[in-house]
């Protein structure tokens, strides 16, 4: 794991919807949205005016303690054996850190319900993956400035299903005025 520099954790603030606030009742902040491919290291690990959100298998690469993590498999995902983190479950029930999941886990504290009537109330339902549905929230909560690092969905990989809806939403962000910060190198 990497070194993780002091940050607000738990509490009540950061598991009510708006979520992508600075701070209670301030500016919406930036969101870097953070994967496990190489150009993680690229996110603005040390700048307080983005929001860190990762998935959980990204934790290891974090430089620091991200605000959120996401999880939105169903239940039986995270409970059985995770090859990347024998311990995953055992994590999460003491996790320290709003995580966006299908349900408000009563054994896993942290858990926010990600809002999925709203958004789909909203948008067009066209979700194949974690990170469209993190560009949704974010986009129905205001955030104008999204960053992707580590989010690649090859074509050539058991992702390429993924990539199209990925593209669709970071397309829609755009469209909407958006400003979308990513890599130049992979």
């Amino acid at each position: 794991m990497g070194q993780f520099a002091v940050a607000e954790v738990g509490g009540s603030v950061r598991r009510k919807a708006p979520f992508f606030r600075l701070s209670p009742g301030g500016p919406v902040g930036k969101l870097a949205i953070i994967g496990c491919t190489l150009s993680r290291q690229y996110a603005p690990w040390h700048d307080p005016s983005w929001l860190i959100l990762s998935h959980c298998s990204a934790r290891q690469w974090c430089r620091r303690e991200p605000n959120f993590y996401m999880d939105l498999h169903p239940r039986s995902c995270f409970t059985k054996h995770k090859a990347w983190n024998a311990r995953y479950y055992d994590w999460l029930t003491t996790l320290q850190v709003p995580i966006f999941m299908q349900e408000e886990w009563p054994d896993i504290p942290m858990a926010i319900r990600y809002p999925k009537e709203r958004i789909l109330s909203e948008f067009r339902p066209y979700f194949t993956n974690h990170v469209a549905w993190m560009i949704a929230l974010a986009m129905s909560e205001g955030v104008r400035t999204i960053g992707l690092f580590g989010c690649q969905y090859g074509a050539g990989t058991e992702y390429a299903v993924q990539r199209g809806s990925l593209e669709y939403w970071l397309g829609r962000f755009e469209q909407d005025g958006g400003r979308l910060v990513m890599p130049s190198k992979y």
